[in-house]
C-alpha cells in the first residue's frame, strides 16, 4: 500500500505510457507496480529529500515579517502537526517544546496551507515551522518518474515481441532514477523550501532555492 499517495501519480498516468493492449491492465496489477516504483524512488532519494517525504523541519515560514503580518503559506500543502518557533536562537536541533510558539497564537487552515497569526506579527519577526506532510497534493518530478518506472515494469512482464521498445522504456526510467539518486535530477517543490539547516550549514550563499545568510 502506498505510503506517499504515489506522489500524486494515478493509474491512468501509468496506462497512458503503454500501448493499447497493455493499457487494459487491471487497476490492481497497475497499483502493485506503482507500489514497487514508489519504494524504489524512496530508496534512491538523497537523505535530504527522504526526510521531507513525511516531515518538514525548520522551514522559514516567515523570514522577516512585515509590521502587522497576519498570515503566511506553508511550503508544502496538506500540512498537519504544525509547530512554530518565533525568533528562535541557537542550534535548531536543540529546540524543545518550551521554545515553541503557543498554539493559541496561530491557526492552520483546514487545507493545511495557510497559517494565520493572532496577534499579528511584529516587524522583523522570524517564524520557523515544523510540520507533517502527506504529499497528497503531488510532487511532479516524483509522480512522473513513478509512472515511468511502473509502466516499464508492466511492459517487461507483458510486452512480448517488442523487446527493443520494452528495453528503451526501462532504460529511460532507470536512468532518471539514477539521476535522482545522485542529485542530477532535482525535486523543485522540495528544493524551494527554505530550511534553517541550510543557514547553519553555510556561512554565505547556497544553491538556488535556498536562503542566503551573511
Amino acid at each position: 500500500m502506498s505510503s506517499y499517495s504515489f506522489f500524486g501519480a494515478t493509474v491512468d498516468d501509468v496506462l497512458r505510457r503503454l500501448p493499447g493492449d497493455l493499457a487494459k491492465a487491471g487497476p490492481s496489477l497497475v497499483e502493485a507496480a506503482m507500489d514497487d516504483a514508489e519504494a524504489r524512488i524512496e530508496a534512491a532519494l538523497p537523505e535530504r529529500y527522504r526526510r521531507m517525504l513525511r516531515r518538514v523541519e525548520g522551514e522559514a515560514l516567515v523570514e522577516a515579517a512585515t509590521d502587522g503580518q497576519l498570515s503566511a503559506p506553508v511550503g508544502l500543502p496538506a500540512a498537519s502537526g504544525l509547530a512554530l518557533y518565533a525568533d528562535y536562537r541557537g542550534p535548531y536541533a536543540d529546540r524543545s517544546p518550551a521554545d515553541a510558539l503557543d498554539p493559541s497564537a496561530y491557526e492552520l487552515d483546514e487545507d493545511g496551507e495557510i497559517v494565520t497569526f493572532s496577534p499579528a506579527l511584529s516587524k522583523g519577526t522570524q517564524v520557523l515551522a515544523d510540520y507533517d506532510t502527506s504529499l497528497a497534493g503531488g510532487i511532479r518530478v516524483l509522480a512522473d518518474l513513478l509512472a515511468a518506472l511502473a509502466a516499464a515494469a508492466l511492459a517487461r512482464t507483458a510486452a512480448y515481441g517488442r523487446p527493443d521498445w520494452v528495453e528503451g522504456l526501462a532504460r529511460e526510467a532507470t536512468e532518471r532514477l539514477a539521476a535522482l539518486a545522485d542529485a542530477r535530477l532535482g525535486v523543485p517543490e522540495l528544493d524551494a523550501l527554505r530550511l534553517v539547516e541550510d543557514w547553519e550549514r553555510t556561512v554565505r550563499g547556497t544553491r538556488v532555492g535556498y536562503l542566503e545568510r551573511s
